[in-house]
């Protein structure tokens, strides 16, 4: 004991100098004791230890007043007791367990075990508290510590201030009293809920809330904040991993690679046709990959040979890398001109095939392969990079997560997660990202999240380690180049593949063209595969032109300073956002969150900002270099965009048709008929019949929950907690339900999931350093004047402000939300564009066929 009582004072020292480690050792050995003192009140294991979380809580926060720290046990004994009174006036009752009939517990097995620790069924803790709560406190706060300290009668009398002969007598009267049924299983059931390891890290990782602010968060906010970061930050494996892959850049990234190999498809197959007419044309298509091997070995191998082989360090050879990124760049206008230059040749020695050409010899055959597998031989090499890239993700090596971290789950890997790798990317335009990669078995998880200071710095107070990459120095040093070399490698390399499959290297291959058939023949195909290839080349930059026309913003006003006032107090709710640009220049934008308005943009000077000011509206800043690359695009700069692309797609069909006659009456009718439909459904399904309101309440946010991770208030808005007392209130499972479940009442969960689906709240945050505003937009579709909006936002506003003024004013309401004035447009662009790509694929195909129905029937 006296041991035991100086070790307590030197770690309640420890404590006061600020070391977290030594409150941690003060939590494991006093764990068992203020969780048994809670258990044997309350009756529910996981209520005791969120009370015992708070007991600690509250602990940390008046230690620096503890007068005898050689008494720090009865001290925390004392703080659990007067917290387990208060709890228990408050709710007015005894545990919900001992009311509750043993035949009415239902257990429920835990969706996702938490190993190594064993959580027992709701079943199991009810027969438990059924067996315990019969004897009386005297008896059961012993026993109960008794099987939680390992059976040890010399640490339970050390615990209570007993001596070992009562605490015997009192164990063996307690023992009689239980039944003798259930007395094997309340000692297994004890020890396997002593709480362990990630009890002592959830209070640890509640601490650093506590000593970012002056007075910190609650206690009850900081014990559920803890247990909430020992529950979570599980990785997505299965399931989670294909949505988490499935997302739109993603679908369009392998959209656009299918895309890519398609054409190289296209084109390896004219080539294969083309050798087969004339000996000529197999000396263009050897030309042609002479000209890739070639370009890939001077513009490619030559400087990764330079920067890399000769590790030549980037920071004091800054121009020749600069160099070497323009060299680079030339293999991007070296193959579009070599393939534009065979497709020239053979559109033009296509018709002029010469049938008297002998075939070409061995020596030709030759150097048309060599070349073939040279100019092959960098595009299988990205390609097979790529393959082993993927591979891991394909096959369910790689977990990706399906969130982002928050500052506790990020907190509890820190300072769990012993085993993680933590590496910071830094990148040209200053932003930096930290990855976390964490082990699960065989499999891996990534995190990513912006690297700010103040994630670094809980790093630096944890001494952990990490690597830093430098875009320019350590990686990417070539600059962009090399970046879409895959994309060029997806295209060459289905090329040469079915250019190779197409076994070009053996005798009889050539041997065709003797008959002038067999020529016209392998013509007729090769033109055939030429309408394809730019057909869809043609359909590729419609879809581009007609994207571009939709989504651009082409009402956007420039606004003069006598203007902004009016401007500002008309659309009080928009974005306002000032955008910082390398010339030194700012500039004010002011986007309405009704879609078809504005957005409007006026110079962000002085007298500017300060009717901002005069008029209370919150604005964001963003810096060029930093958080942004490049400007918006002006609407005039997209226009000529729209008719280069336009022009393309014109020309690639003109040149394709060139020489034929498909406008025959059937295949216009069948074009005609099919574009008609398919366009015209997309335009119905475009629309939509109600009318969308959106209505904005802005709040004003003293001291963020998490300094360093201000975006956790966007998780607390959108969690259960809120938007579930916000459903309740409103009463929205009665009034949704009637509209989508036919009049019959939603489920909670169901409700929330619903909002989460259609995004109907939106979270925007703007930080102000410690402080900032907070914007939840509502977004309404089943209301026809948008009153059911307005009270949705101000109701999340009211349930958010209570939340955080819990324990003392953070949060006011700083606008309230009204009624939107205009509806959002009835349409979906989007599908304007899949209706008319698809209507131009689909009907040219009807037609085709509706040519070649008539030119049956002409025949029969």
């Amino acid at each position: 004991m006296p041991a035991a009582q100086h070790n307590d004072a030197e770690l309640v020292a420890e404590c006061l100098e600020g070391r977290w480690d030594a409150f941690g050792r003060i939590v494991e050995r006093y764990q068992s004791l203020i969780c048994s003192l809670t258990y044997c009140a309350t009756g529910s294991l996981s209520g005791s230890e969120d009370l015992a979380q708070e007991v600690f809580v509250t602990a940390w926060k008046q230690l620096p007043g503890l007068g005898e720290p050689a008494k720090l046990r009865p001290w925390l004994c004392g703080i659990a007791r007067n917290i387990i009174g208060k709890t228990l006036r408050r709710d007015g009752h005894e545990p919900l367990q001992g009311a509750e009939p043993l035949e009415a517990a239902q257990g429920s097995v835990a969706a996702e075990p938490l190993p190594p620790e064993r959580l027992i069924s709701k079943e199991e803790e009810a027969i438990l508290w059924r067996s315990v709560e019969r004897i009386p406190e005297l008896y059961r706060e012993p026993l109960v510590l008794f099987y939680r300290e390992h059976q040890s009668v010399e640490k339970v009398a050390a615990a209570l201030e007993l001596t070992e002969d009562t605490v015997r007598q009192r164990l063996s009267r307690g023992r009689k009293l239980l039944h003798e049924q259930v007395l094997a299983f309340v000692e297994g059931a004890l020890e396997e809920t002593n709480p362990g390891k990630a009890f002592t890290l959830g209070v640890l990782a509640a601490l650093p809330l506590l000593a970012a602010s002056a007075t910190g968060a609650t206690a009850a906010t900081a014990g559920a904040v803890a247990a909430k970061g020992s529950a979570t930050a599980k990785t997505a494996t299965g399931v989670a991993a294909v949505g988490a892959v499935l997302t739109g850049g993603v679908i369009f990234y392998f959209s656009l690679l299918g895309f890519l190999a398609f054409l190289g498809g296209c084109i390896g197959y004219i080539m294969g046709r083309a050798v087969q007419q004339s000996a000529r044309q197999l000396e263009y298509v050897s030309r042609f990959w002479r000209s890739l091997a070639v370009g890939f070995a001077v513009f490619v191998g030559l400087p990764w040979l330079l920067a890399f082989g000769l590790r030549l360090p980037a920071d004091s050879h800054s121009g020749l890398y600069h160099g070497l990124t323009l060299w680079m760049g030339l293999i991007y206008l070296l193959v579009p001109a070599a393939l534009a230059l065979w497709l020239l040749r053979w559109w033009r020695g296509s018709a002029q095939t010469n049938r008297d050409a002998p075939g070409p010899g061995q020596t030709t055959r030759k150097r048309f392969f060599l070349w073939l597998a040279f100019g092959m031989l960098f595009p299988a090499y990205r390609l097979t990079l790529w393959l082993l890239m993927v591979y891991p993700l394909v096959f369910d090596q790689l977990s990706v997560p399906s969130h982002r971290l928050s500052g506790a789950e990020f907190q509890r890997i820190v300072t769990e997660r012993k085993d993680a790798e933590f590496k910071v990317t830094q990148y040209k335009n200053g932003s930096k990202t930290l990855s976390i990669k964490l082990p699960e078995g065989r499999k891996w998880a990534i995190f990513y999240m912006p690297a700010e200071e103040s994630t670094l710095a809980l790093l630096a107070e944890n001494h952990i380690a990490y690597q830093t990459y430098v875009a320019g120095r350590d990686f990417d040093r070539l600059g962009m180049p090399p970046r879409f070399l895959g994309l060029l490698a997806f295209f060459v390399a289905p090329a040469g593949a079915v250019l190779l499959l197409m076994r070009p290297g053996r005798r009889e291959f050539y041997q065709q063209q003797i008959d002038p058939r067999q020529a016209e023949k392998a013509a007729s195909k090769a033109r055939k595969a030429f309408r394809a290839f730019a057909v869809s080349m043609a359909l590729a930059l419609l879809a581009a032109a007609i994207f571009l026309a939709l989504f651009a913003r082409w009402g956007t006003r420039t606004l003069s300073a006598a203007e902004v006032p009016k401007i500002a107090a008309e659309h009080r709710f928009a974005r306002f956002m000032v955008s910082q640009f390398d010339n030194g220049s700012r500039e004010l934008r002011i986007t309405p969150r009704e879609r078809g308005i504005g957005p409007f943009v006026a110079p962000a000077d002085e007298a500017t900002l300060s009717v901002l000011a005069q008029q209370g509206i919150p604005y964001s800043t963003i810096v060029q270099g930093r958080d942004f690359g490049h400007g918006t695009p002006s609407p005039l700069f997209l226009l000529v965009c729209i008719v280069m692309l336009t022009t393309g797609a014109v020309s690639l069909l003109w040149w394709a048709g060139k020489g034929v006659k498909p406008w025959s009456p059937a295949f216009r009718a069948g074009f005609l008929v099919v574009f008609v439909l398919l366009f015209g459904a997309s335009i119905l399904c475009s629309r939509d019949r109600s009318n969308t309101y959106v209505s904005t309440v802005r709040v004003k946010v003293a001291e963020w929950s998490n300094p360093a991770f201000p975006d956790d208030e966007t998780g607390i808005i959108e969690s259960k907690e809120v938007l579930g007392k916000v459903v309740e209130k409103l009463d929205l499972n009665r009034k949704w339900g009637r509209r989508w479940s036919h009049w019959l009442k939603l489920t909670p969960d169901e409700t929330l999931e619903q909002i989460k689906r259609f995004n109907l709240v939106r979270v925007d945050l703007i930080p102000l350093g410690q402080t900032g505003v907070i914007e939840v937009s509502v977004y309404d579709v089943y209301d026809n004047d948008g009153q059911e909006a307005a009270a949705v936002g101000n109701a999340i506003a009211d349930t958010y402000r209570d939340y955080r003024n819990h324990d003392r004013p953070v949060a006011q309401i700083m606008e309230a939300a009204v009624p939107g004035q205009t509806p959002l447009p009835r349409f979906k662009p989007a599908m304007l564009v899949i209706g008319a790509v698809a209507g131009v694929l689909l009907g040219l195909l009807a037609g085709a066929a509706a040519a070649r129905w008539q030119a049956w029937r002409t025949r029969r």
